[in-house]
């Protein structure tokens, strides 16, 4: 089945900073989807928190699990001390995807306790 073929070329790509996890998926060596986080140390101080900033998965790749994929990976590399994401969704797509994955809509604000 496509969804075989589509897991043995998909590869999540992790990108980790003191203040930053990203995770990037690639298919066939072409980057095809990401999620951005940012966690800067006031904010996990204070809060136990991560930003997501951006998230994107191209249109043709939509629909495959690539977006769930991203944020399986990003859970496994986020700092421990990282008990909340938190962001902001741009439209309704976005919306129902975060909602999916259990996250809470407050108006364009989700949030998620991962811990």
């Amino acid at each position: 089945s496509w969804f075989r073929i589509l897991k043995a070329e998909l590869e999540y790509r992790v990108d980790k900073s003191e203040e930053e996890t990203n995770v990037n998926a690639f298919f066939n060596d072409k980057k095809v989807g990401f999620i951005l986080t940012g966690h800067p140390a006031i904010l996990r101080e204070k809060m136990n928190a991560a930003i997501i900033q951006d998230t994107l998965v191209e249109p043709e790749h939509r629909g495959k699990g690539i977006g769930k994929g991203l944020y399986e990976k990003l859970l496994e590399e986020l700092p421990a001390d990282v008990h909340e994401l938190k962001g902001t969704v741009q439209d309704n797509a976005a919306a129902s995807f975060w909602q999916g994955l259990g996250f809470t809509l407050d108006g364009n604000k989700i949030s998620k306790r991962i811990r």
